[in-house]
C-alpha cells in the first residue's frame, strides 16, 4: 500500500507524519496492554486451577481417567478462553480516528481537534484533497505533540492482572520450593496425566487374619493391621472385600468396613499396626453344603492402600451328634430276663447327658457318634494320654490308663468306651479334626454312682417306746428299705429284766433274741421296701411288771459283688415296758386330768367369747368368728387325746368298764361341744355378712348373734358336763383303787402268814425265836394298818355315794353296795382279828380270817364293777319312759300343726293358744324328767328345752292381735323338729346301751371260755405226763382224779351253755359245745378207768382247740369289721331303728367255721401217723367233723339269706307323723 505521506506536501508531511506515527504507537501500545491484561488473567487462572487440581488430586488421589478427563477439560477451557479473550485483544486495531476520539474523551485539551486533525491527515495521506485541512492538521499536530503513548494508554488493569499472574506463579514456586517431589509429581499428574506418576501413599494396611482354615457355622474375624495413617487410626476407614468360592464357583464381592479395636496387632514379624476387625458369617453367604470345598477370598483396602487377595478354607467343624449308654446292673441286682438298659444321652449339652445315678458295679458302654470322619485313632496313637486328656478329660484319661476292664474303640465316626462303674465319672468331649478345628460346644457326660448301701430298718409300729400291761396285744411292724433290693426283713424280741436285788438298775437282756416274724423278698432281685408285721400277745410271755420287751427289726439286702456281702442291719431297740394295772390306770387318769384342765380353760374362754359375741359390728363379728374357730380346734385336740387314751386301753386289753364308759361319755360330750362350736362360728359368720351389707343398721345380725350365743352356751354346758364326769370318774377310780390296793396287800400278808406259819406251827409264842416273833409282830402291825386303811376306804365310799347320788346314781349305787358289803362282811374287823391271831402265832386262824377278808374285798370290787351295768340299766329304764313321753309330745305337736293349718283356712284361731300352752306345760314336765335322769340324757334334755322354747314362741304368736299364724307355724314346725331329734337321740342312746350290754356279756363269756381253756390245757398236760410214765396204781389213781376234773369241766361248760340262752341261737357255737361235750365225755370215761393213752390226749387236745376257737371267734378284731358293717347296714335298711345285734353275731360263727375247717384239714393230715387203731379213729373223727361243718355252713347260709330277704327291720313306731 502507498504511504499517504508521499502525496503530501513537504510541510504537511512534516506536520502530519509525527502525529499519525504517534497515534499508531498509541494504538500498538494499547493492543499490547490489552493482550497482556487478557493473557495475564488467563494464565493466572490456569495456574490457579492447575494448582488447585493438584492439591485436590493430592487429597483425592483421583484415578488416571479422571485426571485425563480433567486435563482435557482444562485445555479446552484454556483454548476457548484464549480464543474468546486473548485472540480478540491480539487483533485489537481501531482506526486512528476512533483512537483519537477515545483520546479526546480522556483529554479535554484534545477534544474537538485531535480526531479531526487525524482524520484529515489520514484522508490527505490517502490522496484526498481537502481545503482548509492544513490548519486543523497543524493544530492537531501541535496539540498531539505533547501526547506520549504511555500516558495515553491506562495500564492499571494490566498491573492488577499481572499481579494475579505473579501471585499464581509465586504459589507454584512456593510449592516447588517446599516439596519439590510432591510438586513435581503433582505437575506430572496434572499437566500430563498420561504419565505413571503417583502420589506417595498416606496409609498402609496389612492382613492380620492369620487363619487359613475356619469352621463353618462360626463367625470368621477378618483382621487388618493399619500400619500408617495421615490421621488418627480410629478415623481411618479400613474396608474389606470378600466372596465365597464353592467348588470353583465364585460368588459376588461384598464390602464391609472394619472397626478399630484400639490395640496393636502384629501383622508379620517386625510389622505392627493398629488392629481393625470385622466378624462375618460365612454361613449366610450360601455355603450350606458342608461336603463341598468352600473357600473365602478377601482383601483389605484403605483410601490409598490395598492388600493382596488371600483365601481361607471353610470346613465343617467336628461335633457330637449323639451318645448312647448301655448300662447293665450287677448280677445280684438284675433279674434273669433283664438286659442292658439303653439310655439316650443326647449330644452332651442338656440334662440328658447326666442320667440318674447308676448302681456301682454296673457295666457301662458309652457310644459317642460324630458328624464327620475324625482321625482319632491316629491322633491317639500319636498323642497318647495327652490326647486323651485333651479330648475326653482328665477322669477319662485316668480311667483308660487303668486298662483293667476298660476298652476304647476309636472309629472315624464313632467312639466306644466300655468300663465298670465304680466311681463317679465325668467325660468332657472335645473333638478336634485334622485341621485343628475343634467342636465349638462344651460337651460333657456325667455318670454318678449309686452306692448299694446297707439297708435301713426301723420299727414303725409302735412309733415310740410304750408302757403296757403284760396282757397287752401289740401291733408290731418293722420296715426295711434299700436302694437296690432287699432279701428279707424280720422282727425279733428279747426279754430284759433288772438283776435281782437291783431295783434301780437298768434291765439286762435274758437269753438270745428270738425271731417271731420274717418276710422274704419276692422275685430274683427283691423289692426295695419290705414290711414285717406281727401281733405280739404279751400274755404268752413270762413277763412281770418292771420287765421290758426289746423289739428290734433286722434286714438284709441282696448285695453280692466280688465276694462281698452286707451284714444284716439291726434297728434301734423299741422298748415295751411292762407296768402293773394300777400304773396304767394311774397314767390314764393323769392324762384325763390334763383333758379336764384343758376343758376348764376352754370353758372360761368360751364364756368370755360369748360375752364378746353380743357386741355388734362386722369387724367384731369377724374377730369372734376366728376366736370361735380356735375353740373348735382346741376341742378337736381334746377329742384326739381321748381317742389315744381309748386306743391305749384297748391295746393293753385292760378290762376297765368304768374307764371305758367314762371315755365314751367324754367323747360324746366333746363331739357335741364341737358341733355346737361349729354352729356358733357359722352364726357369727352370718352376723358379719349381715352387718357388712349396704344400709345395714346397728342391729343388723342381732338374731344371728343371739343364736351364736345360744350355741356357745351349749358348748359351755357340754364342757361343764365333761368336767363333772371326769371329777366323778376320778372319785370312782380312787375308791376302786383303794379296794384293789387293800386286796393286793391282804393277799401278800396271807402269803407271808402262811410262809411263817409253816415254820412256827405247833409252838407257842414263848417257844418262838426272837426273829420269828419279830416276823409275826411285823405281820400283825401291817395287818392292823391295812384294817384301818380298809375302814377308811369304806367310809370314803359312803361319803362319795352321798355326793354322787344325784349326778351319777349308777356309780353311787355301786359304791353304796360295795360299802355295805364291806360293813356286812366286817372286813376291817376280820383283818384286826387276823392281826391278833397272828400275834399269838395262831396262823391257821389268821389265814382263815385273811381269806374271808380277801373274798369280801373281791366281791366289793365286783360290786364296783357293776357301775357300768347299773348305769346302763338305769339309763335304759329312764330312756324307755322318756321315749314314751316324747312320742306323746310328738303326736300332740303334730295335732297342733294340723289344727293350725285348718284354722288358717277358716280364719278361726280361737283356743289354739290354750292347747299350745298345755303342750308347752307337758313339754316342760318331760324336760324335768330328762333333767332328773342320768347325765347321759343331758343332750336329749337340751333338745326338749329347745322345743319348749319354740312352743312358748308359738303360744305368744297365737295370742297376738291379729294372730301371727306364719310365725306360729314356723315355731311349731321347729318344735316338732327338735322333738323328733330328741326322740332319735334317745333311741340312739338306748341302742348303744344295749350294745354295751351285749359286749359285756360277750366279754364275760370269753372270760369263762378262757378260764375253761386254761383248765383244759392243765388237764391235758397232766394226762400227757401220765401217758409217758409206766402204768401202775399211782398213775391210774392220778388218771382217775384227772378224769373227775375233766368231768367237772364238762359239766361247767354244759351249765354255761344252759345259762347262756343266746348260744342256742348261734347254731355253730351250739355245734362246738356238742363237740366239746363229746370229746370231754369220752376222755373223762377213759380217764375214770385209769387209762391215759394217746387217744385221751388227742381228744383233750381237740377240746382245748375248740375252746381256743371259741375264744378267737368272740374276739372282734378289725378283720371282721367289713362283715359287721355289712350286717349292720342290712339290719338298718328301711330307715328305721335296726334290730339289736345278737350276743354271737354271724361274723363270729363264720370265724368259728373257718377255724374248725382248718382243724379238720390238720386232723386229716395227722390221721396217717400212729397205730392202725389210732389212724382209724382219727380219720373217723375228721370225717364226722367235716360233715358237721358242712351242715352248719349250709344252715348259716340259709339264716343269712333269710335275714337279707324277708327279715327287714320294721322301723320306728314312735309317733312319727
Amino acid at each position: 500500500m502507498t504511504d499517504p505521506a508521499q502525496s503530501k506536501s513537504p510541510v504537511e508531511a512534516t506536520i502530519a507524519g509525527p502525529m499519525l506515527e504517534a497515534m499508531g504507537g498509541i494504538r500498538r501500545l494499547g493492543r499490547t496492554v490489552l493482550v497482556g491484561e487478557r493473557a495475564a488473567v488467563v494464565l493466572a487462572c490456569a495456574l490457579a486451577a492447575a494448582l488447585a487440581w493438584g492439591f485436590a488430586d493430592f487429597f483425592l488421589r483421583s484415578p488416571a481417567p479422571l485426571r485425563i478427563a480433567a486435563w482435557a477439560v482444562g485445555l479446552g477451557t484454556l483454548a476457548w478462553w484464549g480464543a474468546r479473550a486473548v485472540w480478540p485483544a491480539a487483533r485489537f486495531a481501531p482506526s486512528l480516528t476512533d483512537l483519537a476520539l477515545r483520546l479526546e474523551r480522556e483529554r479535554p485539551d484534545l477534544r474537538g481537534i485531535l480526531a479531526s486533525g487525524v482524520d484529515l491527515a489520514r484522508q490527505r495521506a490517502e490522496g484526498e484533497q481537502q481545503t482548509l485541512a492544513a490548519p486543523v492538521i497543524a493544530e492537531a499536530a501541535r496539540r498531539a505533540a505533547a501526547l506520549r503513548p504511555r500516558d495515553a494508554v491506562r495500564r492499571d488493569l494490566l498491573a492488577r492482572n499481572g499481579g494475579y499472574l505473579l501471585a499464581a506463579l509465586a504459589a507454584v514456586v512456593v510449592v516447588f520450593v517446599l516439596s519439590p517431589d510432591l510438586a513435581s509429581t503433582g505437575a506430572q499428574r496434572v499437566l500430563w496425566p498420561f504419565a505413571a506418576a503417583e502420589w506417595p501413599k498416606r496409609t498402609g494396611v496389612a492382613d492380620a487374619t492369620g487363619a487359613t482354615v475356619h469352621p463353618l457355622g462360626a463367625a470368621l474375624p477378618l483382621r487388618a493391621a493399619l500400619l500408617k495413617s495421615d490421621g488418627a487410626p480410629s478415623r481411618t476407614r479400613v474396608a474389606a472385600e470378600y466372596r465365597l468360592i464353592a467348588e470353583g464357583r465364585a460368588g459376588e464381592w461384598r464390602r464391609v468396613l472394619l472397626t478399630s479395636q484400639d490395640r496393636p496387632v502384629q501383622a508379620a514379624p517386625g510389622v505392627t499396626g493398629t488392629l481393625f476387625e470385622r466378624l462375618i458369617e460365612p454361613g449366610t453367604l450360601g455355603a450350606a453344603d458342608a461336603n463341598a470345598t468352600t473357600e473365602l477370598e478377601y482383601f483389605f483396602e484403605t483410601s490409598d492402600d490395598r492388600t493382596a487377595v488371600a483365601r481361607v478354607l471353610l470346613v465343617e467343624p467336628p461335633a457330637v451328634t449323639g451318645a448312647t449308654l448301655e448300662a447293665a446292673e450287677p448280677d445280684y441286682a438284675r433279674t434273669t430276663d433283664e438286659g442292658p438298659r439303653r439310655i439316650e444321652l443326647g449330644a452332651g449339652t442338656d440334662e440328658r447327658a447326666a442320667p440318674s445315678p447308676l448302681l456301682a458295679g454296673s457295666s457301662m458302654r458309652l457310644t459317642i457318634h460324630l458328624n464327620k470322619d475324625v482321625p482319632a485313632a491316629a491322633a491317639f496313637a500319636a498323642g497318647g494320654s495327652e490326647w486323651l486328656r485333651r479330648t475326653l478329660g482328665e477322669p477319662a484319661m485316668e480311667l483308660v490308663s487303668r486298662a483293667e476292664g476298660v476298652s476304647l474303640e476309636l472309629a472315624p465316626r464313632q467312639w466306644v468306651l466300655a468300663w465298670t462303674l465304680e466311681e463317679p465319672v465325668r467325660i468332657n468331649v472335645r473333638v478336634e479334626d485334622e485341621h485343628g478345628i475343634a467342636d465349638a460346644e462344651e460337651r460333657g457326660f456325667r455318670f454318678d454312682v449309686l452306692r448299694d448301701n446297707p439297708p435301713t430298718v426301723v420299727v414303725v409300729r409302735p412309733a415310740e417306746d410304750k408302757s403296757l400291761l403284760q396282757t397287752a396285744v401289740v401291733d408290731l411292724a418293722g420296715e426295711a428299705r434299700d436302694d437296690v433290693a432287699l432279701s428279707w426283713v424280720a422282727l425279733e424280741r428279747r426279754i430284759a429284766r433288772r438283776p435281782a436285788g437291783s431295783e434301780g438298775g437298768a434291765p439286762e437282756p435274758l437269753g438270745e433274741p428270738e425271731v417271731f416274724a420274717r418276710v422274704d423278698g419276692a422275685g430274683a432281685a427283691g423289692p426295695r421296701q419290705l414290711l414285717a408285721e406281727s401281733i405280739l400277745d404279751l400274755s404268752t410271755m413270762p413277763l412281770r411288771p418292771g420287765d421290758e420287751v426289746w423289739v428290734t427289726a433286722l434286714a438284709a439286702d441282696t448285695f453280692a459283688l466280688d465276694g462281698r456281702r452286707h451284714e444284716p442291719v439291726r434297728s434301734l431297740v423299741r422298748k415295751l415296758r411292762i407296768i402293773s394295772r394300777d400304773e396304767l390306770v394311774e397314767q390314764v387318769w393323769g392324762e384325763l386330768a390334763g383333758v379336764r384342765r384343758n376343758a376348764m380353760q376352754i370353758e372360761r374362754d368360751q364364756r368370755d367369747l360369748a360375752q364378746a359375741s353380743a357386741r355388734a359390728g362386722e369387724q367384731t363379728a369377724r374377730q369372734n368368728e376366728r376366736a370361735q374357730a380356735g375353740i373348735t380346734e382346741r376341742l378337736a385336740r381334746q377329742q384326739e387325746a381321748l381317742r389315744r387314751i381309748g386306743e391305749r386301753l384297748a391295746e393293753n386289753d385292760a378290762a376297765e368298764p368304768a374307764l371305758e364308759n367314762l371315755l365314751r361319755e367324754s367323747r360324746g360330750a366333746l363331739e357335741r361341744a364341737g358341733r355346737q362350736s361349729v354352729e356358733a362360728g357359722q352364726q357369727l359368720s352370718d352376723a358379719a355378712d349381715r352387718a357388712s351389707q349396704e344400709n345395714a343398721g346397728p342391729e343388723a345380725g342381732a338374731q344371728e348373734r343371739s343364736r351364736a350365743q345360744q350355741a356357745q352356751q351349749d358348748v359351755r354346758d357340754e364342757l361343764a358336763s365333761l368336767i363333772e364326769m371326769l371329777d366323778q370318774g376320778q372319785d370312782t377310780w380312787a375308791a376302786r383303787r383303794a379296794i384293789e390296793q387293800a386286796l393286793q396287800a391282804q393277799r401278800d400278808l396271807r402269803d407271808r402268814t402262811a410262809d411263817t406259819g409253816q415254820r412256827t406251827t405247833g409252838r407257842s409264842a414263848e417257844q418262838l425265836t426272837p426273829q420269828e416273833r419279830q416276823e409275826l409282830a411285823e405281820i400283825a402291825r401291817e395287818q392292823e394298818e391295812l384294817a384301818e386303811r380298809t375302814r377308811q376306804a369304806i367310809e370314803d365310799m359312803q361319803s362319795r355315794e352321798e355326793t354322787m347320788r344325784k349326778s351319777d346314781p349308777a356309780a353311787a349305787q355301786s359304791m353304796a353296795q360295795a360299802a355295805r358289803r364291806g360293813q356286812r362282811e366286817q372286813v376291817p374287823e376280820r383283818m384286826e382279828q387276823a392281826a391278833q391271831q397272828a400275834q399269838r402265832n395262831q396262823t391257821n386262824n389268821a389265814q382263815q380270817q385273811q381269806s374271808q377278808a380277801i373274798q369280801a374285798l373281791e366281791q366289793m370290787l365286783q360290786d364296783l364293777d357293776q357301775t357300768a351295768r347299773n348305769r346302763d340299766e338305769v339309763l335304759r329304764r329312764a330312756l324307755a319312759s322318756l321315749i314314751e313321753s316324747i312320742d306323746a309330745l310328738i303326736r300332740a305337736q303334730t295335732d297342733e300343726l294340723a289344727a293350725l293349718e285348718a284354722a288358717r283356712d277358716t280364719g278361726r284361731f280361737a283356743g289354739l293358744d290354750r292347747s299350745m300352752a298345755r303342750l308347752h306345760v307337758n313339754t316342760l314336765a318331760v324336760l324335768e324328767e330328762a333333767n332328773a335322769g342320768p347325765r347321759e340324757l343331758a343332750p336329749v334334755a337340751r333338745l326338749i328345752d329347745s322345743a319348749a322354747t319354740e312352743q312358748a314362741g308359738a303360744t305368744a304368736a297365737l295370742r297376738r292381735t291379729p294372730v301371727d299364724s306364719g310365725e306360729a307355724e314356723e315355731r311349731e314346725t321347729a318344735s316338732l323338729k327338735h322333738l323328733r331329734e330328741a326322740r332319735d337321740l334317745a333311741e340312739k342312746l338306748d341302742r348303744e346301751a344295749a350294745q354295751r350290754e351285749q359286749q359285756r356279756k360277750r366279754a364275760e363269756l370269753k372270760k369263762k371260755y378262757t378260764e375253761a381253756l386254761a383248765r383244759q390245757v392243765a388237764l391235758r398236760e397232766g394226762a400227757d405226763a401220765l401217758r409217758a410214765e409206766e402204768q401202775n396204781r399211782r398213775t391210774r389213781n392220778a388218771a382217775r382224779l384227772i378224769g373227775q376234773d375233766q368231768q367237772t369241766l364238762r359239766e361247767d361248760l354244759a351249765q354255761l351253755k344252759s345259762d347262756t340262752t343266746e348260744l342256742s341261737e348261734a347254731k355253730v357255737f351250739e355245734f362246738a359245745h356238742r363237740r366239746l361235750d363229746d370229746l370231754m365225755r369220752i376222755a373223762a370215761e377213759q380217764l375214770s378207768q385209769g387209762e391215759s393213752d394217746e387217744a385221751v390226749v388227742r381228744r383233750q387236745t381237740s377240746a382245748a382247740r375248740v375252746l381256743a376257737q371259741l375264744i378267737e371267734a368272740l374276739d372282734q378284731s378289725r378283720g371282721d369289721e367289713d362283715f359287721r358293717e355289712q350286717e349292720q347296714s342290712q339290719q338298718g335298711q328301711g330307715g328305721g331303728q335296726g334290730g339289736q345285734q345278737p350276743l354271737v353275731p354271724p361274723a363270729a360263727e363264720l370265724k368259728l367255721l373257718r377255724a374248725m375247717q382248718q382243724e379238720a384239714i390238720e386232723m386229716t393230715r395227722s390221721a396217717s401217723d400212729g397205730p392202725e387203731r389210732i389212724r382209724t379213729d382219727a380219720a373217723a373223727e375228721a370225717a364226722a367233723l367235716q360233715q358237721g361243718i358242712a351242715e352248719q355252713a349250709r344252715e348259716l347260709l340259709d339264716r343269712l339269706a333269710q335275714q337279707r330277704g324277708g327279715d327287714q327291720p320294721t322301723g320306728n313306731e314312735g309317733g312319727q307323723p
